[in-house]
């Protein structure tokens, strides 16, 4: 697929998200932070999975009880517990023996040392870092920064027409509650995400797919994993 004029993405600031995520990147102009939405706790803004010991396990930053029903830009972490360090303490457990343990490992680790209040910030520190890692060439903005007070398709619209853009990149989850021919009234095009992940070592036992970014960089380096979002 070719690099698609006056187009964008549009999600949330999911934390460590995998390589789909970064492919759709790629191919577009602008990646819309869907932050202004509601935090579904059983979505994986907080969390996603790494590998230890040849099984997924997850890693989800805990968050904060009042702010757990409100925007994603308004969610705050739980800084009670010294989750920082159970974190860190599990990717080093997990990944040490990684080929590529030395070079990604202070990335993460400085990252993560940043005391931040805001989910979205933490997210979208993770995700700006990789797509300065990866060298991906993208405009980021925030769906907080408009008014936008519709919902569902008629919401991706409004953000398409805000940013004056016709090319919308989605991933295949959403045909289940995508309507095209919504977008098609409106001059809008659905270019649907094709993306297979390609197999790559991992430490140890069979191939998991579709874990976090995290797993792919330990396993594979900064160079290798420009090549496998293609």
């Amino acid at each position: 697929m070719q690099k698609l004029e006056n187009s964008l993405v549009i999600h949330q600031p999911d934390f460590a998200p995998y390589i789909g995520f970064f492919n759709r990147l790629i191919y577009v102009d602008n990646f819309v932070i869907l932050d202004h939405v509601n935090f579904n706790k059983r979505g994986w803004t907080h969390r996603d999975k790494i590998k230890c010991q040849n099984q997924p396990v997850w890693l989800s930053v805990p968050i904060t009880k009042s702010t757990k029903d409100g925007p994603i830009n308004e969610v705050c972490i739980d800084h009670s517990s010294n989750w920082v360090k159970d974190h860190l303490k599990r990717i080093k457990g997990c990944y040490q023996k990684a080929i590529f343990f030395d070079e990604i490992y202070p990335i993460i680790e400085n990252h993560y040392t940043r005391k931040v209040k805001k989910l979205s910030d933490f997210n979208k520190g993770i995700i700006i870092t990789i797509i300065e890692l990866l060298e991906i060439n993208i405009n980021l903005v925030h769906s907080s920064d408009y008014e936008l007070n519709s919902t569902s398709n008629h919401l991706m619209i409004d953000i398409c027409k805000k940013l004056k853009c016709d090319n919308y990149l989605s991933g295949l989850g959403a045909k289940n509650y995508m309507i095209p021919e919504l977008f098609t009234k409106e001059n809008i095009n659905i270019v649907w995400q094709e993306f297979k992940p390609r197999e790559y070592k991992q430490v140890t036992g069979e191939f998991i797919e579709n874990l976090s970014i995290f797993d792919t960089l330990f396993n594979c380096g900064v160079a290798e994993t420009k090549e496998l979002i293609k």
